[in-house]
C-alpha cells in the first residue's frame, strides 16, 4: 500500500505467520520483502503498526501497543490506501471443531481531527451567465467530498466571488447561484449531508486582484471552500 507522511490507514490481513516490510517511494527494488519482518497474528483483533521513514530512505517498522498507537494517531488524517503488488495468500479456512472463542473487545480508532481550517479552490468555471456547473468540473468538488468524509466532523463554507462587471446585485445573485449549485452537487452526487454545507455568494465585494485588466478579473471569479471542525455546542 502507499501511505502518505503522517497519515495512516486500515487493512484486512490474514491469521497466521504475516511478512511485513516498508520502502520509501523512490527507493524501492523488486526485492518488496527484503526487510521483511515475520508476525503472528490472530484472528479478530486489531494490531498497530508504526513505521518511522529516514531521509536516506531507510525504514524502521515496529508493532506498538494499544497505548501507543492512540497518542500517535492524534490529529492524524485517514487516508484511503492503494494496495499493488500484493498477492492475496490467505491459507483456505479449514473446518474446525465447535470451540469457544474469547470474546475480543473492539478497539475504536479515534475519529480524525482537523487541527485548523484550510481553503480548497474548487476551480469550478461557469458559462456567462450561467450556474449550472459542468461534470468536467466535478473531480475537485469529488477532492472536497473526500477530504470531508475523511474528516466525518468537518463543515464547509463554499464562497462564491465574481468580478466588477454588472451591477452590485447582480453579481451577489449570480454568485449566490453558482454556490448553490456546487453546493447541490456535493449533497446529491456525493452523498455529503446537507448540515455539512453552507453555501455564500460574496458577489465583487472580495476582490483578491485588480478589475483593471483580464487577468485579475479572471482570478475575481473563482469558487473556494473553506473546511473546518464543526462545533459542538452543549
Amino acid at each position: 500500500m502507499s501511505l502518505q507522511q503522517g497519515n495512516y490507514t486500515v487493512v484486512n490481513s490474514c491469521i497466521g505467520t504475516n511478512q511485513l516490510s516498508a520502502y520509501a517511494t523512490g527507493f524501492k527494488n523488486n526485492d518488496l520483502l527484503a526487510n521483511k519482518k515475520d508476525f503472528e497474528l490472530t484472528g479478530g483483533q486489531t494490531y498497530f503498526f508504526y513505521v518511522d521513514m529516514a531521509e536516506t530512505g531507510q525504514s524502521n517498522l515496529k508493532q506498538v501497543t494499544v497505548e501507543s498507537a492512540m497518542q500517535l494517531l492524534k490529529n492524524k488524517r485517514y487516508q484511503s490506501h492503494q494496495i499493488s503488488r500484493v498477492v492475496p495468500n490467505c491459507p483456505t479456512p479449514v473446518a474446525l471443531k465447535a470451540q469457544a472463542i474469547p470474546m475480543v473487545m473492539p478497539v475504536n480508532i479515534p475519529t480524525p481531527v482537523l487541527a485548523e481550517k484550510i481553503t480548497i479552490d474548487l476551480e469550478v468555471l461557469f458559462e456567462t451567465d450561467k450556474a449550472i456547473v459542468r461534470q468536467d468540473y466535478y473531480s475537485k468538488i469529488v477532492e472536497l467530498a473526500e477530504f470531508m468524509t475523511q474528516y466525518p466532523n468537518t463543515v464547509a463554507t463554499i464562497e462564491g466571488h465574481t468580478d466588477s462587471r454588472g451591477s452590485d446585485d447582480y453579481n451577489q445573485s449570480l454568485s449566490q447561484r453558482r454556490v448553490n449549485a456546487v453546493q447541490k452537487v456535493l449533497i446529491e452526487k456525493f452523498n455529503i449531508a446537507a448540515e455539512r454545507v453552507n453555501a455564500i455568494g460574496y458577489g465583487e465585494l472580495q476582490p483578491r486582484a485588480s478589475n483593471d485588466s483580464a487577468e485579475g478579473r479572471q482570478l475575481n471569479r473563482r469558487v473556494i471552500a473553506i473546511v473546518e471542525e464543526r462545533l459542538i455546542t452543549k
